[in-house]
């Protein structure tokens, strides 16, 4: 198995999709009755020390709001081991025939989501800091790498883009 041979080398970072921590609505998501089960690989992982990051696909009315509270909720068992998560949005395309219908994130949507993933960053950086690892120093964030609505957007309240991690004064940290 997969999993074996990764702890047994541990062979690592591993690169996680996790989509939601939710089984049943990950099963849904993915149109596959196991995938509620490979969160069970992830407790594995964890218990064998592998170091992860993990990545957030996010798509409005399904995992977002509150789903996604409950999912970084749950993903805090897994750090310090679970190094980073980041969450984006889906990516729409004309190409979806036959598929879930999906709507596109509006601004609005947009700010909701970077406001509660910078709640969740200030209590993971107060938890967990920066810590070292094979005189590494890394982050844990969670990070919005892209909501492309339209054009590039500045949310309410915020002096930084929606593709800036909410500490970017730790970048140049020694």
């Amino acid at each position: 198995h997969d999993i074996d041979r990764i702890t047994q080398y541990h062979l690592e970072p591993i690169n996680i999709s996790f989509q939601t921590m939710n089984p049943e609505l990950r099963c849904k998501m993915l149109h596959n009755r196991f995938a509620g089960d490979a969160l069970k690989k992830v407790d594995r992982l964890y218990e064998a020390g592998i170091h992860m990051n993990g990545q957030i696909v996010l798509c409005k009315g399904w995992n977002d709001g509150k789903e996604l509270e409950y999912s970084i909720s749950k993903l805090e068992h897994y750090m310090p081991v679970l190094e980073s998560v980041s969450v984006v949005p889906v990516g729409l395309t004309k190409y979806r025939e036959g598929l879930e219908q999906l709507a596109p994130f509006t601004k609005e949507d947009a700010c909701e989501v970077i406001d509660l993933i910078e709640k969740w960053q200030r209590v993971f950086y107060e938890k967990y800091g920066i810590y070292e690892r094979r005189n590494v120093k890394w982050k844990i964030y969670f990070s919005v790498i892209s909501l492309l609505i339209r054009n590039l957007l500045l949310c309410h309240n915020s002096s930084t883009s929606v593709i800036s991690p909410f500490l970017p004064d730790l970048a140049d940290e020694d």
